[in-house]
């Protein structure tokens, strides 16, 4: 026995079940010299007070003749992410030594940054003239904030988005304000049926920020995170924050369950405060398989509401193929949190084109994740109460359609979105949904009394069902 240790220190110890050492192999997630391109991202156990060992790595490395800037370092919690570069030639000497830096937790491959790839020349792409009339009407709810952050949106088009470009960056290119005008209008005016004439006012107006290119060119995500961040942050500081964001874009790199990403982590530290409900879009490499194909970031992050793509808007719709897998890393096991239409080879998603006033047919979780979030403004438009963020995730989470007997969780998380907001927010006559949102501190439980109606007769016995979401801290090395 140990009589020099602590019986609280014993008791933790006892608990483990394994305990492995940290290889230096086990550093190297994402790594693949077959495709390297000299770009690669370090991350460090460094927190804001750890500056010798930054001090420490940035000596090894530029003694190792690698190149960065030690100003573009992020820190979050007790991480420390730094993108490189280093020559082709010179890489399996410098991860040969880095490797075995005590405080190294991974080194991969900088993750190339993607708004949607699905290209227009594999078949799911194309256009149809004469799109539904617009509306002339304003916003149902004008004082409703939400944001979209992607490729940009032609200034004065619409009068619902305000379009607003982030700081220092080069012009917009034609590809990604396509996309981000797609992504803009699926949030507006949702996904047109065939047979629809006319289109509805939108539930909110939106700012659309444009947050591309990166202007950094050999660092192809670092600066666009920093973007997203720093304008959510602005709004926050000002008073006026936002309380819905969408993200159709990320790096294009399959999640490992060890391995956190700068995006997922900064996300999770800033949605843990609970005022903003973001949908993200959980990546289209679907078909790629289990490994390769699951979900990417930041669609990991637990604070976020991950969305796939299904091939329609019914219960008995399926996953899209493309639609990348879960499951998400602990404790966010279950992601995508929902799946929404996205379109599928043989039903595309019909989307206005406000520039030319056609239809176009698309496909992509990045056309799901603002119908998704289209469905939260219209439910917070509607109800004439004050719902936080964190209710229309519970919501939203509730009303999703999930078939055991058809659907895998993995595949379209706790089920299929609905098409319209009334699907969510009416109830069949024998049942009722309470909301309940508050509080609630660590280790002090709540008792909260369900109502039942008046009179109900002894022998019916109600069932009660209950999704209970929340908002907390992260601890991003864990």
């Amino acid at each position: 026995a140990d009589t020099e240790t602590s019986k609280k220190v014993q008791d933790c110890f006892v608990c483990l079940e394994s305990i492995d050492p940290f290889s230096p192999q086990d550093r190297k997630h994402g790594l693949n010299f077959t495709k390297f391109d000299g770009n690669v991202e370090v991350v460090l156990h460094a927190s804001l007070n750890d500056l010798d060992i930054n001090r420490a790595f940035f000596d090894l490395a530029r003694g190792l003749n690698a190149r960065f800037d030690d100003q573009r370092a992020r820190t979050i919690g007790g991480l420390t992410f730094l993108p490189l570069q280093i020559k082709a030639d010179a890489a399996q000497e410098f991860i040969g030594v880095v490797e075995s830096f005590t405080h190294l937790r991974a080194i991969r491959n900088m993750p190339v940054l993607t708004d949607d790839p699905i290209a227009p020349d594999s078949g799911m792409t194309r256009s149809l003239a004469f799109a539904p009339s617009l509306p002339t009407e304003a916003a149902v709810d004008e004082s409703m904030r939400a944001v979209i952050f992607d490729g940009g949106f032609t200034p004065n088009l619409l009068p619902w988005v305000n379009a607003l470009d982030a700081p220092d960056l080069a012009a917009a290119q034609p590809n990604q304000l396509e996309h981000g005008q797609a992504v803009t209008s699926a949030f507006l005016f949702g996904a047109i049926e065939p047979t629809q004439h006319t289109i509805a006012p939108p539930y909110c107006n939106v700012d659309h920020v444009r947050v591309l290119p990166s202007t950094s060119g050999d660092m192809q995500a670092a600066d666009v995170i920093d973007r997203i961040i720093s304008t959510l942050q602005a709004a926050r500081d000002s008073g006026r924050p936002y309380s819905l964001a969408n993200l159709s874009l990320g790096p294009r790199v399959p999640i490992f369950d060890d391995d956190p990403h700068e995006w997922t982590v900064r996300l999770d530290d800033f949605l843990s405060f609970g005022d903003l409900f973001m949908t993200v879009a959980v990546g289209n490499d679907g078909n790629e398989g289990r490994d390769l194909g699951r979900i990417q970031p930041p669609g990991d992050a637990v604070n976020a509401f991950a969305v796939g793509a299904s091939d329609g808007h019914h219960g008995k719709a399926a996953r899209a193929f493309y639609s990348c897998l879960g499951p998400g890393r602990s404790p966010g096991l279950v992601k995508p949190d929902a799946v929404a239409f996205g379109g599928s080879a043989t039903d595309l998603m019909r989307i206005v084109d406000p520039a030319a006033h056609v239809i176009r047919h698309r496909a992509g979780t990045s056309y799901a994740a603002p119908l998704a979030l289209r469905l939260a403004a219209g439910v917070q438009a509607t109800v004439h109460e004050s719902l936080d963020p964190i209710m229309l995730h519970a919501l939203l989470v509730s009303r999703a359609q999930f078939n055991p007997y058809k659907h895998d969780q993995t595949e379209v998380g706790w089920g299929v979105l609905p098409a319209a907001v009334e699907d969510i927010l009416y109830s069949p006559d024998d049942e009722i949904v309470v909301m309940y949102q508050g509080l609630i501190a660590k280790g002090m439980p709540l008792k909260a009394k369900i109502p039942l109606p008046a009179g109900l007769p002894l022998e019916l016995k109600p069932t009660i069902a209950a999704t209970f979401t929340y908002r907390a801290p992260i601890d991003p090395a864990h």
